[in-house]
């Protein structure tokens, strides 16, 4: 889906696509479908023990990002994505729901049969 996506716009002309992924063997399987990838340390241009001890990665007008694993990332990862992407020329898109996946049915969150009011039975 991301492979597909990154095609899209890049082929749109919209802009270059850059793919964001928790870890760098991830980023090795994502990097076959988005050549422009990174694991989120690099991206952000963290060292061991320094969050942003480097300028993380420069974005051009109209970048992509798209993030896999997303659900994966630190809280303060994926802030500062949010954050670098709002502040720059770039959109940002984690692949997948944007909404909460509902609860299995028959579950206690949900009843299994929708409740439709009292029926009376009718003579006849």
């Amino acid at each position: 889906m991301l492979a597909e996506a990154a095609r899209i716009w890049a082929a749109a002309g919209l802009g270059p696509v850059i793919g964001i992924i928790p870890s760098q063997s991830a980023r090795n399987t994502l990097a076959a479908g988005v050549p422009v990838s990174y694991n989120a340390a690099q991206f952000l241009g963290h060292l061991p023990g320094r969050r942003g001890a480097r300028s993380p990665i420069p974005l051009g007008p109209g970048t992509l990002l798209v993030i896999d694993e997303a659900s994966m990332l630190s809280g303060p990862d994926l802030a500062d994505l949010i954050a670098y992407a709002k502040n720059h020329p770039a959109r940002l898109r984690p692949p997948g729901r944007t909404r909460p996946v509902p609860p299995p049915v028959g579950t206690s969150r949900q009843p299994a049969a929708p409740r439709r009011g009292h029926h009376r039975a009718r003579r006849v």
